[in-house]
């Protein structure tokens, strides 16, 4: 039975899209815009959408009932052949070209979708994988030959278990102990050499580098849910496929303290990292059966990627050369989306996220720690974790940095920068043209933001205040950063993205702690908020103001009557102080066609 209000079609292709952007590795706040434009361009504007990494809960009109459906994840990831052909559909849906009979038909056709190649060149495609990553990770040659034996064994371990749900989710542990045995086992023989690097290599299609990253992007957005239940699940696959190392070495005896040890050799050359990006590149789009035509761009932002970590490391060290690395892939990988006839952006993500390996390396710190105990460090748990800040920090900022750009090159005529008011004190006096500010609510207590929601919510039903967005930021005594979290209920859905909030947290506080490291980039990412009214002395304002201990309300609003805001917030128990940034009507619109891309 439908819900009232509702229209039962287009609710059926809205969780039809959701479902498969999720399996794609979408991340939920880009999945939920997406949804809200394809229902848009249906003729459901009022469409609510709620969107979590096994769950969509979708409302089709004001008066319909919720529908919620689960994602089932043991059906498995899209590859990317059916990734690129779900991202042309979308395009089209959000245009309001494609009919919702006509979308639910072509969209289950993506998932009969049968793989480009057969079961021999799929195996060797994970064979080649797992020689690329190995390459990468400066082996000696024996580590190579032996990581080779190993990816054919681990890829037709998958194959032979595609499509039973139960063994998809035991295999991964299996495959790591059998693995892990035998290469103990060849170590004490004398036929492999000590170290973690030829034990990784294979396993690199378990590795959850990019669920980690994506759920890293998540929590700067401020979609805490999805963001921690990603961690967890992806930090859970560490722990896993670590039990499955430790299992191996319960089974085989463990040689030597030393086979724990991740120091590279790299006996073959300085080629030997460049020929494994390009095996790795050519490898991936065999085993994930990448569409016809997508090769050469996979390997420009392989190539991108590569060669902005090494910069980064040149520069600054290895523990923010993966910020570097990411900062260069990701405006490389939407220019090729967006500027040419490549593949939509997600296609090159994510093999791009194996390359920067932060599910390798925090798999390697994990098992040191659990394996051998008494010889770890603290160092073995914060790098892997400041390595996947680092790449998702990266991607934030590039991605912001390209949307920035874009728009500047879309808006010729308005000029390089828009004049910008500057941040100051609010008053009384209300505007009499309609503007868009952006206001900062400091409270002196880590929850006093939180408390004063309901309060908002009064305000806004007397039209005291129109608000457009809103997100709060909680700073507890002793904590490293803050919580961030958007106000989407506040505000049916949010004017801004959730990359806005993002972008805006990170450069409040994140930019501090990597202080001059990234301070290129975040001056670049400051110049594109510069223009559009919100300039580096209301950033450098609220940072000083905001600490831990206190909390802070951001609304995005029009109409406030700022002295009646001000005193309902004060009879709630808090004593708030006030910071804002005004936006013109061409600003603010501006704003949201950059967060828009």
């Amino acid at each position: 039975m439908s819900a009232p209000g509702g229209d039962p079609l287009l609710r059926a292709v809205l969780l039809e899209f959701g479902r498969a952007l999720a399996l794609a590795g979408t991340a939920v706040s880009e999945t939920q815009e997406r949804l809200v434009r394809i229902a848009a361009a249906n003729g459901a504007p009022d469409t609510r959408v709620v969107v979590l990494p096994t769950a969509l809960m979708i409302a089709t009109g004001p008066a319909a009932l919720s529908t919620v459906e689960s994602i089932p994840q043991l059906t498995g990831t899209l590859r990317l052949d059916q990734i690129s052909v779900l991202y042309e559909l979308v395009k089209q849906a959000e245009r309001g070209e494609l009919p919702p009979t006509e979308a639910l038909d072509r969209l289950r056709a993506i998932r009969r979708m049968r793989p480009r190649h057969g079961y021999v060149l799929t195996v060797l495609g994970h064979t080649m994988m797992t020689v690329g990553l190995c390459l990468i990770l400066q082996p000696t040659a024996l580590d190579v030959a032996v990581a080779a034996v190993f990816g054919a064994l681990v890829g037709t371990l998958i194959l032979l278990t595609r499509g039973y749900h139960i063994l998809n989710v035991l295999i991964p542990v299996v495959a790591t102990t059998i693995v892990s045995a035998l290469a103990f086992a060849a170590v004490k023989q004398g036929i492999a050499d000590p170290g973690m690097r030829t034990l990784i290599a294979p396993l690199i299609t378990f590795l959850p580098g990019g669920a980690l990253t994506t759920a890293t992007v998540e929590l700067a957005s401020g979609e805490m849910v999805a963001g921690a239940s990603r961690l967890v699940f992806g930090g859970m696959q560490l722990l896993l496929l670590a039990f499955g190392i430790v299992a191996g070495a319960g089974i085989a005896g463990l040689p030597d303290v030393t086979v724990l040890d991740d120091g590279g050799v790299n006996l073959l050359g300085w080629w030997a990292p460049w020929l494994g990006v390009l095996v790795f590149g050519v490898a991936t789009s065999i085993y994930f059966s990448a569409p016809r035509g997508t090769l050469p761009w996979l390997l420009v932002v392989l190539g991108a990627a590569f060669l902005g970590q090494l910069a980064g490391d040149w520069l600054f060290g290895a523990h923010v050369s993966s910020f570097f690395g990411a900062l260069v892939m990701a405006p490389v990988a939407l220019a090729i989306s967006d500027l040419t006839r490549g593949p939509p952006s997600q296609v090159t993500f994510l093999p791009a996220f194996w390359l920067l390996v932060p599910g390798a390396i925090g798999l390697i710190g994990v098992t040191e720690v659990v394996g051998n105990p008494a010889e770890a460090g603290i160092e073995q748990l914060v790098d892997p974790v400041a390595s996947i800040i680092a790449i998702a920090l990266g991607v934030l900022c590039g991605a912001s940095v390209y949307r920035g750009l874009w728009w500047i090159r879309s808006h010729p005529e308005k000029g390089r920068r828009p004049p910008v008011g500057r941040p100051k004190v609010a008053t009384a006096t209300r505007q009499e043209d309609t503007m868009t500010t952006l206001t900062v609510w400091k409270f002196d207590t880590p929850t006093g933001a939180d408390e004063t929601i309901s309060t908002l919510e009064i305000l806004a039903k007397q039209e005291l205040i129109q608000l457009h967005d809103a997100a709060t930021v909680s700073w507890v005594p002793g904590a490293k950063k803050p919580k961030t979290r958007q106000l989407r209920n506040l505000t049916a859905g949010g004017a801004m993205s959730g990359m806005f909030w993002g972008m805006l947290f990170g450069l409040i506080f994140l930019v501090p702690l990597f202080g001059a490291a990234i301070g290129a980039a975040a001056g670049a990412l400051g110049g594109s908020l510069a223009d559009v009214g919100i300039d580096d002395n209301f950033i450098k304002s609220v940072r000083d103001k905001i600490a831990p201990g206190t909390s802070a309300l951001f609304l995005m609003s029009s109409d406030a009557v700022v002295d009646k805001v001000k005193a309902a917030l004060e009879e709630s128990g808090h004593k708030p102080e006030l910071l804002q940034s005004n936006l013109s009507a061409e600003q603010e619109q501006a704003l949201r066609e950059m967060m828009a891309g």
